[in-house]
Order: structure tokens, then sequence, then C-alpha cells
């Protein structure tokens, strides 16, 4: 054997060593997204609105499909200037009196417009809206093109 084959070995041999020693990072184990299983879209604030009032009260959500998420589900409000992220209570199909305006319109067919209440959000501040399963430890999921930026 020449040193070249023993320096293949003892490096094979610290390879072997390292990856059953637990000391490297396992990325099998983290947790996975928040997956709906259905399309979620933001329809009040407007996507990507501006000058939305800091006491929003409510995101609206339209999921496809006739029988919505339901309560187990809620929103996570993250600023992107890290203050506090704002959770909401789990989603409702009770519409909230009046409606808020303005809002896109709902575009799925058939569709379920469900509502999480906010509590009042920092001014001049943008937030990215991502859904929570409360009855899972996944990880909250962004959904897509939900952003607004507070007055």
């Amino acid at each position: 054997m020449n040193y070249r084959s023993l320096g293949l070995l003892a490096l094979a041999g610290i390879a072997a060593f390292t990856a059953c020693s637990g000391s490297s990072t396992n990325n099998s184990t983290t947790t996975p997204a928040c997956n709906p299983g259905t399309n979620v879209a933001m329809i009040y604030p407007i996507p990507g609105a501006t000058g939305v009032p800091d006491a929003l009260g409510y995101v609206v959500l339209d999921v496809s499909g006739s029988t919505g998420l339901g309560t187990n589900w809620n929103l996570f409000l993250a600023p992107t200037n890290s203050s506090t992220v704002v959770s909401t209570s789990g989603l409702s199909v009770t519409a909230p009196s009046p409606a808020p305006t303005p809002s896109s319109a709902p575009g799925y067919s058939p569709g379920t417009v469900e509502f999480a209440a906010t509590s009042a959000l920092a001014p001049a501040t943008t937030y990215q809206v991502f859904i929570n399963d409360l009855s899972s430890t996944c990880t909250a999921t962004p959904v897509q093109n939900a952003t607004f930026t507070t007055q």
C-alpha cells in the first residue's frame, strides 16, 4: 500500500467517524412548511397596498374550494424590518360587517372567503402574510404576493 492509498483510507475513516458522531448538521429534521392543500390568496388588504390603516382590523383570504381552512389555521403578519410578528385569531368564515374595503374580488370558483382578526399594527411598516396550521408543528408558509404597508 502506498502513501496515497493510506491517505485516502485515513480520509475515508475520518469522514465515516464524523458522519456518525452527530456533530454535523442534519437538515432532514427541519420542520416542513405548512401546506393548506389548496390555493390561498389575500384579498384584503389588496396585495402590495400602501397606506393601509394601522388599525387594520382584518386580513381577508380567498381560499379555493368549498370548505375553506377553518379555525385550525391562523395568520402571522411578519414585518420586514424585524419588529414584533403579529399573530391573528383562527380563520373564520363569519364575515365582518361592514366588509373591509377596498379589496380584491375573490378569484376562486368555488372559493371560500375567510377572515382573521388582527390587533393594531406598527405604523409605516411593510408586512408579509404567512399562513399557519395551529394543529401542527409545521413552519408558517408565506401567502403568495401577500404584502402590504401601513400608513
